[in-house]
């Protein structure tokens, strides 16, 4: 590649355009051939990346290729937004469809969905915006509009892990409340009230969901002092730890069962039903499908066998 090249896809990820490779000196029927021999793969109409670059790039990481990629094309104010946006902030994943990049405009007419990006039209106050080498919606904007796009579930799981990361809950409820006219407000509004930033992945996320639409009262990341542990959620009024357990706990780098860490972790639960309290443990299985139903089951079954014990003792 042409040193002037060299010195735009620097500045772009390695991302470049049809018209930056001309400017350099770079024709045509160069760039054709260049693309026909596997130099250079066409992330989109009109932009290229070398293909060591996209070959070594995973899935989330080649859509943030195309991002960039149509940004290089509108001229517009546009910005990444939706679920683009939350790969760019580091959001979690879960729900969000990747299939298209994402960008709101706000002086397009209309929404549409074209040549694999979709254009979604929404005002776009400054305070909504955020630079981080790229034109973003911030992390509070990203989290209520992938609930109105993707649905409560997602959007929670968003914006969870947005106060998590320390942003502001009354911010959240502001920005709901100017999305309150907007298609999907139903969900943003439900988030915004909803989100809680003691909560520290997905499947917590997930978990209290299933939890509190059993009409429980959940209170997580409860210090338990008397045993020198932290429980994801505790039941209030009732003797019952829920944890939910991600299979990565329990393995080493190499994806080994940590021995260590089970026997740990059963040494823990044991002081934790010394207390007094019944532990109930959830998988990622257990959320979802006819499994949702038995796990419902089984919670109900720990607050019945938790009324018969005796008190908790801290």
């Amino acid at each position: 590649m042409r040193p002037h090249l060299r010195s735009f896809t620097s500045r772009q990820a390695g991302v470049f355009t049809c018209a930056q490779a001309k400017l350099c000196g770079y024709a045509e029927a160069e760039i054709q051939r260049l693309v026909r021999r596997g130099a250079w793969v066409r992330v989109r109409r009109g932009a290229y990346i070398e293909r060591t670059a996209w070959a070594t790039a995973d899935a989330d990481e080649r859509h943030l290729l195309k991002a960039r990629a149509v940004l290089l094309a509108l001229a517009d104010g546009s910005v990444l937004s939706h679920d683009t946006a939350a790969l760019v902030h580091g959001l979690p994943n879960w729900g969000l469809d990747l299939r298209q990049v994402r960008v709101t405009r706000p002086m397009l007419r209309t929404p549409r969905h074209q040549a694999g990006v979709g254009h979604h039209v929404a005002a776009l106050p400054d305070a909504h915006t955020t630079m981080a080498g790229l034109p973003v919606t911030t992390p509070v904007r990203t989290a209520l509009d992938v609930a109105r796009a993707r649905g409560f579930e997602a959007g929670l799981v968003c914006a969870d892990a947005v106060l998590h990361a320390g942003a502001n809950a009354t911010e959240l409820r502001q920005v709901a409340a100017l999305m309150r006219e907007w298609p999907g407000a139903s969900a943003s509004t439900a988030v915004a009230g909803a989100a809680d930033g003691r909560t520290e992945s997905p499947g917590e996320t997930l978990s209290r969901i299933m939890l509190q639409s059993m009409g429980l009262v959940v209170e997580p990341q409860v210090d338990l002092p008397a045993v020198g542990a932290r429980v994801d959620f505790r039941l209030r009024d009732y003797r019952v730890v829920v944890e939910f357990d991600g299979r990565a706990k329990y393995a080493t780098a190499e994806g080994v069962a940590d021995v260590q860490v089970l026997w740990d972790e059963k040494r823990r639960e044991d002081r934790i039903r010394e207390l007094g309290y019944v532990v109930v443990r959830i998988t990622w299985a257990d959320l979802f499908g006819p499994q949702r139903a038995v796990t419902e089951r089984r919670v109900r079954a720990a607050i019945a066998l938790a009324s018969r014990l005796g008190r908790v003792t801290a």
